[in-house]
């Protein structure tokens, strides 16, 4: 797959590789950091107005600085989903076009919603896995305060140390099971935001380990793109060779319908 995307990546084939997906992927990169620096300044400014004076309510400069968080937020979550959408639609015809097409604000909030609902999954799930290691950590210092044998506290610090590193390793491979979110809403626009969470589990749920030994084999070109390379080409080899893995993926299967989204059953999927 990485020969395939240096492959893509040096030629330019019709208008979808080569230096276009070089600068669409900076264009992006820029764009998200100045939404990224705007809601920033935004929240500063609102935990911040008791400290200037103001000609105008109080009242005001809160609606004005909530309203420039909330959408230079919602924004900075779009850009991401436009710039997995240019490595996505690659290869494709009116490349250009679709890319750059206004997203319906019912498909923007299906991706706010979905986007919000990733990160409370994998936040619980951090919780849960870390649980042990926190439980560890509150007992040994409980217990540390009225005195603890040196041999026990080693005890402690070595389990300790086993239950986050498992914590942790357990964590990255469930982690995996939502990473291909905005690539099935570019396959599948039509799905629901239930039908994609079970078109995801379905998906991912005997390849996580497998997804992460595939990214952490970019660790080197993570690091050489801090010291030696440039972030942008980095960012689009990496971007442009998870969506080959993704397309590998995705293109196995078909999702049927849920007749009845409100139901958490299991969606049933049919190989092509």
């Amino acid at each position: 797959m990485k020969t395939s995307c240096v492959k893509l990546l040096a030629r330019n084939i019709n208008e979808a590789c080569g230096k276009k997906l070089y600068f669409a992927n900076i264009f992006f990169i820029l764009l998200r950091f100045l939404c990224l620096g705007l809601s920033v300044f935004f929240l500063f400014m609102l935990s911040a107005l008791d400290k200037f004076i103001l000609d105008l309510p109080q009242a005001a400069y809160y609606a004005v600085f909530s309203l420039g968080a909330f959408f230079t937020l919602w924004y900075f979550i779009i850009c991401g989903h436009l710039q997995k959408r240019t490595f996505y639609l690659s290869g494709k015809q009116n490349h250009r076009v679709k890319v750059f097409h206004i997203i319906k604000i019912s498909v923007q909030l299906k991706i706010i919603y979905l986007h919000i609902l990733r990160s409370i999954i994998n936040f619980g799930t951090a919780i849960l896995y870390l649980l042990p290691c926190l439980a560890t950590l509150a007992v040994s210092l409980y217990f540390l305060q009225s005195g603890m044998p040196k041999m026990i506290f080693y005890a402690c610090v070595a389990l300790f140390s086993m239950l986050l590193l498992t914590g942790v390793l357990f964590f990255l491979i469930s982690k995996q099971r939502l990473t291909f979110l905005d690539e099935i809403i570019c396959s599948q626009p039509s799905l629901s935001a239930v039908e994609v969470i079970h078109y995801l589990n379905e998906h991912t749920r005997s390849g996580k380990l497998r997804l992460l030994k595939f990214k952490t084999s970019f660790i080197l070109w993570l690091l050489s793109g801090i010291f030696i390379i440039p972030i942008p080409f980095v960012s689009a080899y990496y971007n442009r060779s998870l969506n080959i893995y993704a397309k590998s993926v995705l293109k196995l299967y078909t999702p049927k319908p849920i007749e009845k989204p409100i139901v958490f059953m299991k969606l049933r999927i049919v190989e092509n």
